[in-house]
This record gives structure tokens, C-alpha cells and sequence, in this order.
């Protein structure tokens, strides 16, 4: 019989629908089921080894028209319950997948890296099964306005939880080392459900020039270019910032998230430790009446008391978990003679942004000054 005039078929369920009925005739079906390609090893592949080893098998389970994108007609596992799997690529290249298969990654886990797909489907097998991370790479150029590099500028990424991610400091040309970030994860208990890591919290800190925080949501390789503009409130050259003394600066004390959780919550609740540094970053994770475990949102889902830690909950936490993530306490010394600028200047170098300027003039502490 002829797919399409005299039968439809579902692969991915095997449901066959015939145009003309086999009642009282004889159906023989000729077919091949299932299979997969494991990768597990230390040793990164790429998919054009895979396509190399698949066809040395001589298996056309791998195929490609163009060398970019790439047709998988069996399920992929990375991983087993000895080694962990990885498909990684300096460019990017997308895998799709025939009905009825997908990815997979065994115990201990499994990641791609630089890998796109059509659509991500997953397959999780009876065996024991891990965590499969779709990760991609991150490359960023640093110039100021007149498009010259910047050197030494500190690079930070933390997740949607504010962990940190990586931290890195551009060279002579304005680079920073390529940088890897996972985009999401998945697993057996959420099948084929992304669970983002993102969005991410992006900070760009250089003396001389204004901080820049962001907020990023990459889903795949990212190159970027950021220009900085110069604080036009900054005085003293580096050297002349780190030169200062009589000041000290104690940091606050972070609370990172998972710390302080408590399912006590109602309408009401308040911080274990006060008060809080407004400079970094703050977050409650709970319930925003339609998901569990997520950032609420100042003035939508509560309002607090930074200086007494006294949270009023609009949308009601009542047998909800609530965690906290925030910084509290810390404070700046100064034991000698010193103009606000000076101060400014070496908290400025000491990349806190804790005493802040909108014009010269009126200053902003975020911390106690003895």
C-alpha cells in the first residue's frame, strides 16, 4: 500500500488510518522499532562524528543535507549510569528529531553546547536517568563611546535565583574568554518541560565608567557588544582611588537562596536580618498566584520594610514555600579626613555600589557610615 493514497500513519504512536478498508483482509506490516545512539564519555562529541560513526556503521540514522542542520532518526542519549554525555560545538548546529524520538540523558547526566532543535522532545527511558543541560556559549566586546577597547572590566552573571553563574574580566582588546551558560534543563519528572535557568542578571563594572546591570534572557550562543559611558562624577585616577586610606568598607552579608525558606508565611512575615543592602540584588520566591517559586514582584505581590524586614503579602503565601535572597548590615569606616568625592572614588574602586551620586552633589548611602 501507498502512504498517503491508501494509508495515513502516526510513526510516532504507530495509529494507521486506511482509506480503504482492510476489514477481512489480510495486513502484514513490515517495519523497524525503537533504537538509540548513546554518547558517554569524558571526551566532548560533535555531531559531525556522530554522523561519521553512525554511517561508518553503516546506519543511516544520522543524516544532513547541508552540514548545519542535522535529522536524527533514532533517540539520542547522553549519558549512562557510569559516564556522562556531552555534544558540544564551536558554532552552532540543530538537531532534529524523526516522530517519536528525542533526547534523553542517563545517570550522571548529559548537556549539548551550541545545539538548537525545532522542537525539543524528550524520550526518558526505565533506566535510572539524570539531568540533560541545554547550554550555549557567551563571547562580549567591551569599548567605550569612541569604540576603544576596555580592559579590566569585571564581568558577572548570576541566574534567576542569583547564583552566580561566572565572573570574568575583559583583557587588552576588550574580551572577555569565551563563557559558558546553561539556558535550561530537563528531566524524566518534567519529560519534555523546559525549567530556565534564566532570566540572567548581568553586571559590566569598570572604574571610571557607569555600572551597567541588566537583565538578559539568552536561549541561545550570544555574542554581544557593550559600550560603557564615563562617570562623570569620578574624580581621582585608579592608582589614586586605591592610594586612600581611612576608609574601610565592611560588605554585607548575603543570604543566597534556599538559606532562609520558611512555609510560615501568610499575609505577612519578615526577614530574619536587617537591614537590607538596597544596593544588591533582593528576590522573594513564592507563590504569585499561578506559579510556585517565583521572584514576586515589589507593589504586585507585597511590600516591605527595608530597614525593619517587615513583609506584607498581597497575594497570600498560606501553605505556600516562601525563600528569601538579600544582603544585610555591612557599613563604611572612615577614620581619616575625607571629602564625599574621595569616598565616592574608592567604594567606586572597590566596585560597591553602595554610595551613589546623581549629580555631585547629593550622595546616597545604602550602608551605616561610622
Amino acid at each position: 500500500l501507498i502512504e498517503t493514497v491508501d494509508y495515513s500513519i502516526a510513526y510516532a504512536t504507530g495509529g494507521i488510518s486506511f482509506a480503504n478498508s482492510q476489514q477481512n483482509h489480510n495486513v502484514n506490516f513490515v517495519y523497524s522499532y525503537d533504537g538509540k545512539v548513546t554518547i558517554a564519555t569524558s571526551t566532548p562529541r560533535t555531531v559531525s562524528q556522530i554522523y561519521d560513526y553512525t554511517h561508518a556503521q553503516k546506519e543511516e540514522v544520522f543524516t544532513t543535507f547541508d552540514g548545519t542542520t542535522y535529522t536524527s532518526y533514532l533517540d539520542i542519549q547522553l549519558g549512562t549510569s557510569t559516564n556522562s554525555g556531552f555534544i558540544e560545538q564551536a558554532t552552532t548546529k540543530k538537531v532534529n528529531f524523526k516522530a517519536g524520538y528525542g533526547w534523553s540523558a542517563g545517570d550522571p547526566d548529559g548537556s549539548t553546547k551550541n545545539i538548537d532543535s525545532d522542537t525539543w522532545n524528550f524520550i526518558w527511558g526505565a533506566e535510572p536517568t539524570g539531568t540533560f543541560s541545554r547550554q550555549y556559549t557567551y563571547d562580549l566586546t567591551v569599548t567605550n563611546v569612541a569604540g576603544q577597547a576596555v580592559t579590566s572590566t569585571q564581568i558577572t552573571l548570576t541566574d534567576y535565583n542569583d547564583e552566580q553563574i561566572f565572573q570574568a574580566t575583559t583583557v587588552d582588546d576588550g574580551t572577555i574568554p569565551t563563557q559558558t551558560f546553561t539556558y535550561a534543563t530537563y528531566a524524566s519528572t518534567t519529560e519534555s518541560v523546559l525549567q530556565k535557568v534564566g532570566p540572567f542578571n548581568f553586571k559590566a563594572v569598570k572604574y571610571g565608567f557607569t555600572p551597567v546591570d541588566l537583565t538578559k534572557d539568552w536561549d541561545a550562543k550570544t555574542v554581544e557588544s557593550l559600550t560603557l559611558t564615563s562617570d562623570p562624577y569620578v574624580v581621582l585616577s585608579e592608582l589614586d582611588a586605591l592610594a586612600l586610606t581611612g576608609i574601610t568598607l565592611t560588605t554585607s552579608t548575603d543570604v543566597k537562596y534556599g538559606e532562609e525558606a520558611t512555609t510560615t508565611c501568610s499575609t505577612s512575615c519578615y526577614l530574619k536580618n536587617t537591614p537590607v543592602d538596597q544596593s544588591k540584588f533582593f528576590g522573594i520566591y513564592g507563590w504569585n498566584g499561578t506559579s510556585e517559586n517565583t521572584k514576586l514582584v515589589e507593589g504586585t505581590h507585597f511590600t516591605i520594610n527595608y530597614g525593619t524586614g517587615v513583609i506584607t503579602f498581597i497575594t497570600s503565601q498560606s501553605g505556600r514555600t516562601v525563600n528569601f535572597v538579600y544582603s544585610y548590615a555591612g557599613n563604611v569606616t572612615i577614620s581619616e579626613s575625607h571629602t564625599t568625592s574621595e569616598i565616592y572614588d574608592y567604594l567606586y574602586y572597590k566596585k560597591a555600589k553602595v554610595f551613589t551620586t546623581f549629580d555631585g552633589s547629593t550622595y546616597t548611602s545604602y550602608l551605616d557610615i561610622i
